[in-house]
């Protein structure tokens, strides 16, 4: 939904012909696959201690102490020094709201069928505060 969403508001005024929203969603779905196929491939060519993977919803919850495992996991110094400022910066987001995305049960379908490998692979499920349309 976000991706659509950025599709939407920023490539789409750049367009010289309409494209079908059926199309952008397909389209989404495949280039979406061709990078997480990649990303799982080609991870491994990373060196150690150059990667870190972490969910979303982990660093949301508990930013600062996923802030500072990255540091240290990626032997980043700095942390402490810029602990500050990250506390700042934090503070003054704290009102953010995400947006909220409108989908629709084909929409969730097509996203579990076509993206299952990458659920299943990070343990991911739908987001609850989705919004569903009938």
């Amino acid at each position: 939904a976000s991706m659509r969403n950025f599709y939407k508001k920023t490539i789409e005024g750049f367009m010289l012909q309409s494209v079908p929203d059926k199309q952008i969603e397909n389209n989404i779905f495949s280039l979406y696959k061709q990078l997480m196929t990649s990303y799982f491939k080609e991870k491994q060519l990373i060196p150690n201690g150059n990667l870190i993977e972490l969910k979303f919803e982990d660093f949301e919850v508990n930013t600062m102490n996923e802030l500072n495992r990255i540091y240290s996991e990626l032997d980043i110094s700095g942390f402490e020094r810029a602990k500050n400022k990250i506390t700042s910066y934090l503070s003054s987001v704290s009102d953010y709201k995400k947006n909220k995305y409108n989908l629709t049960h084909e929409i969730i379908t097509s996203i579990k069928r076509k993206w299952d490998f990458t659920i299943k692979k990070w343990d991911y499920d739908i987001p609850s505060e989705l919004i569903f349309l009938k």
